[in-house]
């Protein structure tokens, strides 16, 4: 697509240093699969592992709160904010009962996800995915 090529790797995301041997990337982009992970801090390491020195890592997890917790606490009638981990894990994807959904605030990315080795340049905390795809191409085009 796009006269682009690509090679696709099937394998379990959290040894994704042991699939993908003697490669540094300029850029790892993650949207929507961390947080489906049972061990999240694993793939943040790999992917640590196959970055360049000034490479960058760009990627998406679920909020502990957001648009789509608000919506879900609405469709549901649900008052109680600390039922926030229970809804979004019933209904984060398309099918119910997802069997591994993590959520994140801010503070947990930057102390518990991420650790001292990454430089966290931007987080965006007003962002709403919206599924325009043509405005995520210009957001997160590459650098040239």
């Amino acid at each position: 697509m796009y006269g682009l090529t690509a090679t696709f790797i099937c394998g379990n995301i959290e040894m994704v240093d042991e699939l993908i041997k003697d490669k540094k990337f300029d850029l790892i982009y993650s949207f929507g699969v961390i947080h489906h992970t049972i061990e999240p801090k694993n793939v943040i390491n790999g992917i640590y592992n196959l970055l360049k020195k000034d490479g960058e890592f760009r990627f998406m997890v679920y909020s502990k709160v957001s648009y789509k917790l608000f919506w879900l606490m609405l469709e549901y009638n649900i008052k109680d904010l600390s039922e926030d981990f229970k809804v979004i894990s019933n209904d984060s994807e398309a099918q119910s009962n997802c069997p591994m959904t993590h959520i994140y605030n801010f503070d947990d990315i930057k102390n518990n996800l991420l650790d001292e080795r990454f430089n966290i340049i931007k987080i965006w905390k007003d962002h709403i995915f919206t599924y325009d795809i043509s405005n995520y191409k210009k957001i997160y085009q590459m650098k040239k």
